[in-house]
């Protein structure tokens, strides 16, 4: 079976899991915020981190290979790898999956 998409236009990076039919996909970048306050908790000065996250999760129909989820022991910059795959099966559908992948990258780059 080959992998399709349906009403996805975008996969943001990820390779679609093989077998499967990707019917959502979505990004989120995160950027963690160090807050300075004064004596009086107001805020006076907010500094970003250095380092942000990319995580972009498929969503879709079908059980994807385990092998779609490859063990790293090192994670390198402005690469996205895959971290989390979620298999749901029931009587009456077919099996779905959601698939999570996570790059980092350097915000002073």
């Amino acid at each position: 079976m080959s992998t399709s998409a349906i009403g996805v236009t975008e996969l943001f990076g990820v390779s679609a899991p093989s077998g499967c039919v990707v019917n959502e996909s979505s990004t989120e970048d995160t950027v963690e915020v160090k807050t300075i306050r004064n004596q009086a908790g107001v805020t006076v000065m907010a500094v970003p981190m250095k380092m942000a996250e990319t995580k972009v999760t498929l969503r879709g129909k079908g059980i994807p290979a385990l092998s779609v989820i490859a063990a790293h022991s090192t994670v390198a910059l402005d690469t996205l790898v895959a971290t989390e795959l979620n298999v749901t099966e029931s009587n009456n559908e077919h099996p779905d999956f959601d698939l999570t992948s996570v790059s980092y990258y350097n915000l002073t780059s």
